[in-house]
């Protein structure tokens, strides 16, 4: 319901997930791109622009960022020292240069995109 998603929302836009290791920053290959917005904004025709680059693998819509978050939150919990950039690249299991994920409501995670994956980009349409 939109009230569970509001009530979401605000609970994660609240919470600032520590920073990255530098050395994983620095061992990064890949690039992110995370496209945020609204439903029938265009994010499709601008996910197909991106997507045309052949070093670039577009993953649609999944749940892989939100899956990874709360595997991450489960394991600092537990005392594993494993980083959220870890948790997702684990869960592409892909090679490409450039990955390109396309779940409209990562706008939500915006705060562990900034401080847990390295060299993301965000484009909110």
């Amino acid at each position: 319901s939109i009230n569970n998603i509001i009530r979401k929302s605000k609970s994660f836009l609240l919470e600032k997930p520590p920073e990255i290791n530098s050395q994983i920053i620095q061992s990064t290959p890949q690039q992110y791109v995370f496209i945020v917005g609204i439903a029938r904004c265009g994010s499709t025709l601008l996910e197909s622009i991106i997507n045309m680059n052949s070093s670039s693998f577009a993953l649609g819509e999944t749940d892989i960022l939100e899956e990874s978050i709360f595997e991450w939150k489960k394991s600092i919990h537990i005392h594993n020292n494993l980083d959220l950039y870890q948790i997702y690249n684990n869960k592409l299991n892909k090679r490409s240069r450039i990955i390109v994920d396309k779940s409209l409501p990562n706008y939500q995670y915006t705060s562990f995109i900034i401080n847990q994956i390295p060299n993301s980009k965000i484009i909110k349409i």
